[in-house]
């Protein structure tokens, strides 16, 4: 039997197993047969190693070399802190990818790159964690987009080159390049690309993405128009009205929220003249005003291009969706308009069912309207409205709601969540007080995770040594706690130290 025939033999045994294909015996001259119990396995060793020691050389072709660097590198107290977070972080999952992230964002404000020694690492976790991807490119050098140009050319495909990898914008003299090669793109790096165009010139950005509509994908069509609506204004009314009739759903849904979430929107005017004649206003001699809702009665087809579900006599419960939805749709102000009430008297009066009542929250969070958020703020338990609060209402929010420890850590949790970071110094000492409350039943410390720790802002450190000299009174109780203040002084020493290392080096002369 001729070798290669053999090995064919063997990879069938292999496949389909020794009890259907008995394994060929090697060619003659190979050896003594094995025992026929270990026949295969003896003859895959023996095609291993004749495998490997027949192989021929092959010719190389030279690499071009790095091109030289034209940034300076990172500082070495820099470079060390960063090196301690790869190798022996005192912190670990997502607060140590924080602080490496915070790293590479400092490095790239400063205008530095990473020591060759830590590229490599670093293009191995990036590939694993696509948020790190671009930061990483804005510091990697040119050594390191060489490096990863031959191994891992996904980096450089779904990252903006070096060059402009600082810039948010695309600097004029590149706009027709980056117009010329933008369809050549992967769909992460076109997004990224597109995010700049639109940065740079929002009305070129969205006629670049118009001229290539109709050969995208409808995965691509859907996230280019998440970028569209990052920064959207009525100028982008037209091309998302047109939309609302592309052939997949995913994106027409998507171009519905959108122009849900845009302000004057031809749709959202059209969602409040549906909303209008069901909001019902009662005023009684000597009695409060009552604002109350109706169940609209049906959808036609325009209401179903504009994002409501289609009539379906198979499906009970329709109504009070269709009600909710148009809530969610409507500009607030429509309830004002209606009653001739102000935004207060409006809220003061609404008498809806919990989950109208809900809807009409949501939609005053989605709008980010603070007048709106205001009003609610005595009764409203949700995040996104908090966030959208006056900062000094938001902070009375807070003061008051921290300081009761009925109130259910979730509702906390979430709302710090959307917070702007890093919080006031107000908001982070009362947060840190409360986390190191023993009297605290509801266990806010339970919830606060990684994301909640780097929230916190200026003063965290000192607050914490302070709270972790206090006297130890219930050791068993207070455990969880002080494991908790541990672990947030380590990741804000160490954040403090990166930032101070980046701009200590740059003060000393």
């Amino acid at each position: 039997m001729e070798v290669g025939a053999w090995a064919t033999a063997l990879r069938t045994s292999a496949l389909v197993g020794t009890s259907r294909r008995a394994p060929a015996h090697a060619p003659a001259g190979l050896g003594t047969p094995p025992e026929e119990t270990e026949l295969l396995l003896d003859q895959a060793a023996l095609f291993d190693v004749l495998s490997r020691g027949g192989a021929r050389a092959i010719q190389g072709r030279p690499t071009e070399p790095a091109p030289p660097e034209t940034r300076p590198y990172a500082p070495p107290e820099a470079q060390r802190l960063l090196g301690l977070l790869l190798h022996q972080s005192p912190v670990s999952g997502e607060l140590r990818d924080d602080l490496i992230l915070g790293w590479l964002l400092a490095c790239a404000r400063h205008n530095a790159i990473l020591g060759p020694s830590l590229v490599p690492e670093l293009a191995a976790l990036a590939l694993r964690d696509t948020s790190m991807r671009q930061p990483l490119s804005n510091c990697w050098g040119e050594r390191g987009r060489w490096l990863a140009s031959m191994f891992h050319p996904r980096l450089v495909a779904s990252t903006v080159a070096s060059r402009d990898a600082l810039q948010e914008t695309v600097p004029p003299e590149d706009v027709e390049e980056l117009v010329r090669s933008w369809p050549t793109l992967d769909r992460a790096a076109a997004s990224i690309e597109l995010r700049r165009l639109r940065n740079t010139d929002p009305d070129r950005g969205r006629d670049l993405l118009a001229a290539h509509w109709a050969k995208l994908p409808a995965k691509a069509r859907e996230e280019h128009l998440t970028v569209l609506g990052e920064a959207m204004t009525l100028a982008d009314e037209d091309f998302l009205e047109a939309a609302l009739d592309d052939r997949a759903k995913a994106v027409r849904s998507q171009a519905s929220s959108l122009l849900r979430r845009l302000p004057g929107s031809r749709l959202m005017h059209r969602m409040g003249e549906r909303l209008a004649p069901l909001i019902q206003v009662e005023k009684r001699m000597l009695r409060p005003t009552k604002i109350r809702l109706i169940l609209p009665q049906g959808v036609d087809e325009a209401g179903v291009r504009d994002g409501l579900a289609a009539p379906d006599p198979t499906v009970t419960g329709q109504a009070p969706y269709w009600l909710k939805f148009l809530i969610r749709s409507s500009p607030l102000d429509v309830w004002s308009q209606v009653s001739g009430m102000k935004r207060r008297d409006v809220v003061a009066a609404l008498d809806l069912s919990p989950s109208d009542r809900e809807a009409f929250e949501l939609m005053i969070g989605d709008s980010g309207d603070s007048e709106w958020a205001d009003a609610v703020a005595g009764e409203t338990r949700d995040a996104d409205v908090v966030a959208a609060m006056s900062p000094a209402v938001r902070e009375r929010w807070l003061a008051d709601n921290l300081g009761r420890h009925e109130q259910a850590p979730q509702i906390i949790t979430e709302t710090l969540r959307r917070l702007p970071r890093p919080w006031s110094p107000d908001v982070t000492e009362r947060v840190l007080r409360r986390l190191g409350d023993s009297q605290d039943e509801s266990r806010l410390v339970y919830l606060f995770d990684g994301i909640l720790i780097a929230g916190l802002g200026p003063g965290t450190v000192p607050l914490i040594r302070e709270l972790l000299a206090r006297p130890v009174k219930d050791r068993d109780n207070q455990a969880k706690v002080r494991a908790k203040l541990l672990t947030i002084l380590q990741f804000h020493t160490l954040r403090d130290s990166i930032l101070d290392a980046f701009i200590t080096a740059k003060e000393t002369p």
